[in-house]
């Protein structure tokens, strides 16, 4: 009996530790939740107004919690809009509110306290905790630059830096690419690192390449990280590593790919820094350009962050009729998060009315733990709908009839929802009279799910992978 109590007690400390309440609030007049920005270790709320038709959010407070739900004010009496954050939440930045103007003056806040303002023709660029970043994306061969404006004086530098290998990309082995070569780039306080990718001629072979620096201009690092399958082809899709634009107009416009950089893309585990490169295979070799193909699979590769393969892993998607049917790629959404000690994929079409996803759930050694088809119904073309205009706090639009009625999901969180037991088993519970919504934001060691009817309350809670 004894051991019977302490197994209850244990499963109920548990599930108390394991998921929190973060905020649970009604709307009040001219005081709605107008847009949220979740990091892995806070969540900050903006809360204001909608003003008459303007499509701008009139901000009056910003509101930051920390996964303990302590409440912290960072701004309040104001009229502000178009808030950008550093990647740490220390250094934002606000514009004044303006009812029918795209920006205002801006404002730069670090740590709680105003530091700066500029006029609204200042040209916005990354935002580091120290300073603003911005840097091109055309490789060809020559040294490049950067630009740093430190903060608060804004004074600005431009530097060079040694330009990563272009013969590595551009040779008689490789492809011919779409256009000009292209990089991404990423940036944190210390360092930052341009994302580039050669792709042999066969499309059988691809290395993305991760260049570092630091804010000097000197090269840290360049590791690549190579992906090669033996059948089929590496294909392009929607997967964030590049960049897509409309082509054409009217009847004949299509979507197509901007440049190479979709071939795959990567996440970086924050603890380990291992990397995953994932991405799919198909039927054809088929340039950006030309956008069509038939996907056949998807591929997952793990490496250390030297670029010393870990595993891989390579398996075919059986779905004829949606999946494995000849359609524009660039409609085909990619992506991959870690959730706790598991890898999860997804492909699926976002942007009609009635569709579905693949996801694949691994486990740390690259092993399938499980994988299915989510079909699910949207009330709207759910992915062309954008907050600009809207005045709604959640954009949610997935369901289905058999278990979420009166329920609305957006794509991330109709994953997690069939891939992690608590989120499902929570969102079950939800018991409302209006349609609710639910978003998600995920990272390694934790969920942060956001619900609303988006007329009479939001919530947020907050749950330990």
């Amino acid at each position: 009996m004894k051991k019977l109590i302490l197994a209850i007690l244990l499963m109920a400390s548990f599930y108390c530790t394991s998921q929190t309440v973060i905020v649970d609030e009604k709307f009040q007049k001219d005081d709605v939740p107008l847009a949220y920005i979740s990091l892995s270790n806070k969540f900050i709320v903006q809360k204001g107004k909608h003003d008459g038709v303007s499509r701008n959010r009139e901000v009056h407070e910003l509101l930051s919690y920390d996964s303990k739900a302590v409440k912290t004010k960072l701004l309040e009496n104001v009229k502000v809009m178009n808030i950008r954050f550093s990647p740490s939440g220390n250094t934002f930045k606000t514009d004044e509110f303006e009812k029918m103007s795209f920006s205002g003056d801006h404002k730069y806040y670090k740590n709680g306290k105003k530091i700066a303002d500029l006029p609204k023709t200042n040209k916005f660029s990354l935002i580091l905790d120290d300073f603003l970043f911005n840097i091109g994306n055309k490789l060809d061969g020559n040294d490049l630059s950067f630009t740093i404006t430190d903060l608060p004086s804004f004074k600005t530098h431009t530097k060079k830096y040694e330009s990563p290998g272009l013969d590595r990309i551009v040779n008689e082995n490789n492809v011919e690419y779409a256009r000009d070569v292209v990089t991404s780039s990423r940036a944190s306080n210390d360092y930052f690192e341009l994302i580039s990718k050669s792709i042999s001629k066969d499309y059988k072979t691809t290395t993305l390449f991760r260049t570092r620096y630091n804010y000097d201009g000197k090269k840290i690092s360049d590791i690549g990280y190579k992906i090669d399958i033996k059948e089929d082809f590496l294909i392009y899709s929607n997967n964030g590593g590049g960049e897509t634009e409309k082509k054409g107009s009217g009847d004949t416009a299509k979507r197509i790919f901007s440049d190479d950089l979709s071939i795959n893309n990567f996440k970086v585990d924050p603890i380990t820094n291992e990397v995953y490169v994932y991405g799919l295979y198909g039927k054809r070799a088929e340039k950006s350009n030309d956008n069509s193909n038939t996907p056949l699979g998807y591929y997952v590769f793990k490496f250390k962050e030297d670029g010393t393969k870990i595993w891989e892993v390579i398996n075919a998607i059986d779905d004829k009729g949606d999946f494995t049917d000849n359609q524009n790629m660039t409609y085909l959404y990619v992506d991959l998060f870690l959730m706790g000690e598991s890898v999860v994929f997804s492909a699926g079409a976002k942007e009609s009315l009635d569709d579905y996803i693949h996801y694949i759930k691994l486990n740390s050694n690259g092993k399938v733990d499980s994988s299915s088809k989510i079909t699910f119904k949207s009330e709207s073309s759910a992915y062309n709908i954008s907050s600009y205009g809207d005045k709604k706090f959640l954009h949610a639009n997935l369901t289905n009839k058999e278990d979420l009625k009166n329920k609305n999901l957006d794509y991330k969180t109709i994953i997690v929802y069939n891939t992690n037991q608590k989120i499902k088993e929570y969102i079950k519970t939800v018991n409302n009279k209006n349609k609710t919504s639910f978003c998600t934001t995920v990272y390694k060691e934790s969920i942060w799910l956001v619900e609303s009817d988006n007329e009479t309350y939001y919530k947020v809670t907050y749950f330990e992978n």
